[in-house]
């Protein structure tokens, strides 16, 4: 699934811009739950190879660790399930606790679709030319630790090939042939980032002159009609979440009650389902161009 891929930066940009409103703002259970699924199924569909059940294992004990500081320092509710001491468990910061490690994951995925679709590339044409040196500082940032990471597996490979395996032996004898490894993969990358910069330097970056993008993206009709549908739909979110909990920070900790957390009705429900909806536009744009080539194959 990366129709959304061929979209106009801005309209990317845009997407991703409110999907962290939405994230952030957050204060039902349910909504937390929803979001989380179809962030879940976007990353499905923009990776086959994004594995539901190992991104838990490995990115759900941040989620618990939230969980259990919540119920461990926030005493404030009417539910009281237990008591551990003397300090009261609250089922508001269970339930609090649940909402904040489900933001949590669900940025997590949003971060992980961004690097999909929106690639170094259309960052660097969004914001180089208003923040060049930052926006470069940035991308290769997002572009180092992957690069590490397999950088990092291909020495292991040849080190292992070699016998100087990290896993196997005594400590000292591993704790020896890690300490050569790592000292490989930093002069590895020290080297070719001379050698980036070099390049960059012989390009003539960093001088007071304008420069273009590489490549041109143009904003059609379809990035206007998804531009608005974007805009429209957080607007209206901002309106009825504003409406629903007027005495409430927009992006903040506050206090809940069960029936707005768990059984949503009125507002509520409209906030669910602006959300959902918000979220399913991927999915939407995936069958608009299924369905585009389905009859273009027809014709042909």
């Amino acid at each position: 699934m990366r129709a959304m891929s061929n979209y106009h930066p801005v309209t990317l940009f845009l997407f991703y811009f409110g999907t962290f409103i939405l994230i952030m703002s957050i204060q039902s259970l349910i909504l937390a739950i929803g979001c989380l699924t179809m962030l879940v199924l976007i990353n499905k569909g923009q990776d086959p190879r994004f594995r539901v059940f190992s991104f838990f294992i490995h990115q759900g004990w941040m989620s618990f660790v939230i969980l259990v500081i919540n119920v461990l320092m926030n005493h404030r509710g009417t539910h009281p399930l237990f008591y551990l001491g003397k300090n009261p468990i609250m089922l508001e910061a269970v339930i609090r606790g649940l909402i904040m490690g489900a933001s949590i994951l669900c940025l997590i995925l949003i971060f992980t679709s961004l690097n999909l679709i929106l690639t170094t590339g259309k960052i660097l044409f969004l914001f180089g030319k208003v923040v060049p040196r930052f926006t470069l500082l940035t991308v290769i940032t997002l572009r180092f630790m992957p690069l590490l990471r397999k950088r990092f597996i291909e020495i292991k490979h040849v080190q292992d090939m070699k016998g100087l395996s990290i896993t196997t032996g005594h400590f000292r004898k591993r704790l020896r042939h890690g300490i050569m490894l790592i000292q490989l993969l930093l002069t590895f990358s020290l080297e070719e980032a001379l050698q980036t910069a070099d390049s960059m330097e012989s390009r003539g970056f960093g001088l007071d002159r304008k420069r273009t993008s590489y490549v041109s993206y143009r904003f059609d009709r379809k990035d206007t009609f998804w531009c608005l549908i974007f805009f429209g739909l957080i607007l209206m979110y901002v309106i009825l979440q504003r409406q629903f909990y007027p005495d409430t920070p927009f992006f903040g900790y506050t206090m809940i009650t069960l029936d707005d957390s768990l059984f949503p009705k009125g507002q509520a429900i409209w906030l669910l389902i602006l959300s959902l909806t918000y979220f399913s536009c991927p999915f939407f744009i995936e069958g608009r161009e299924r369905i585009r080539w389905y009859f273009y194959k027809l014709k042909t």
